[in-house]
This record gives C-alpha cells, structure tokens and sequence, in this order.
C-alpha cells in the first residue's frame, strides 16, 4: 500500500476523524482499526525504492499535527 500511495487516503480519513466534534467522534467505530492500519504499514520494512515514499508520509503526519489532535481525543476520552 505504501508503493501505490494508497495509505495517504486512509491517513487522510483518520484526519478527517480526529477533527470530528467529541459527540460524533464517539460514533465512529473503526477508528481504532484505522489506527492499527496506519502503524502497522509504518512499522513495517519498505524496500530501498520506496523509503524515500515513507519518509514523505511520516513528514505529512508531522506537518499535519496528528499527533497532537490525537493526544487532545485521548485526554478528552480520559476525562469523560
């Protein structure tokens, strides 16, 4: 999925999850699996040809600020 450029629309999905309202962002019931989607197929060993492919998708994820929309969704669903 990495080679195609595939994976960009399912992280763009988990975007578009983490910028719901905290009423419909409990409604959504794949989001974990989405999750587990996205890391796996970072976690996982690219071939030479397409590092370069997965060091874009990891600056996107930086330059997007997924990670701090998603601590903020953590400490919500912590609270509550």
């Amino acid at each position: 999925m990495l080679q195609t450029n595939r994976l960009l629309p399912l992280i763009e999905l988990f975007h578009w999850c983490l910028n719901r309202q905290t009423e419909l962002f409990f409604g959504i019931e794949f989001l974990p699996t989405l999750f587990q989607i996205i890391t796996s197929h970072l976690k996982h060993r690219v071939p030479y040809e397409c590092q370069q492919m997965k060091e874009l998708l990891v600056d996107f994820l930086i330059s997007s600020q997924i990670t701090v929309k998603l601590k903020n969704k953590h400490a919500i669903v912590k609270s509550i």
